[in-house]
């Protein structure tokens, strides 16, 4: 093969930088997609399981399980059947942002101990599964927004109707729809797993 002139050797150049970005793009939209819907998953399933209480062996088996996280999970589960009543009577409510609020502030007294335990796992949940979807490094601040905002949906979604939540309007509203509990994951599934 013969020496390219200079020109030709810039038109080839220019066609790899292209190219080149070209699958990098690619890539990056493949991997937000993926972890978009990784989060939409996770979250189905472990609300799936803290209402449903759920065993102890499919929290083990969840996609970004171990160690503090399953830790968070379990806790967030069994403490579940003490806010149950709470929820039900109105006192408190999930946020759209995937944490609990007090509702009726004339009973905070009551349940601030409890509120309290519970939005500091759901907040660690919230970090480590921005983390294990490809999103814990300088991206994490903008990505727990919405890691919060799926889980949220989630909290919401799976409650029973006559339960209270707070919306994106910064205003209660009392659930009126049946729950929408989602089917048990198949096992062995991991759609939530990434290679980036």
């Amino acid at each position: 093969m013969g020496i390219l002139n200079p020109a030709r050797r810039r038109v080839l150049a220019g066609c790899a930088v292209c190219t080149g970005l070209a699958m990098l793009s690619a890539c990056t939209s493949v991997g937000l997609y993926t972890g978009a819907a990784g989060t939409q998953e996770d979250a189905r399933e472990v609300v799936r399981l803290v209402y449903g209480q759920g065993s102890p062996a499919e929290i083990q088996v969840l996609p970004y399980e171990g160690g503090d996280l399953s830790k968070a999970v379990q806790r967030l589960r069994d403490r579940y059947p003490r806010l149950q009543p709470w929820y039900a009577q109105g006192v408190i409510g999930n946020t759209s942002g995937g944490f609990v609020a007090v509702r009726d502030v004339r009973r905070r007294s009551e349940v601030s101990e409890l509120v309290r335990a519970e939005n500091r796992d759901r907040a660690l949940l919230y970090v480590r599964g921005s983390v294990e979807v490809g999103h814990g490094t300088d991206d994490l601040e903008s990505w727990l927004p919405y890691e919060r905002e799926s889980f949220g949906t989630e909290w919401i979604e799976q409650s029973p109707a006559g339960w209270w939540f707070l919306g994106k309007d910064r205003q209660w509203h009392e659930k009126t729809t049946s729950a929408r509990v989602p089917p048990a994951r198949e096992p062995g599934r991991s759609d939530s797993r990434f290679i980036w």
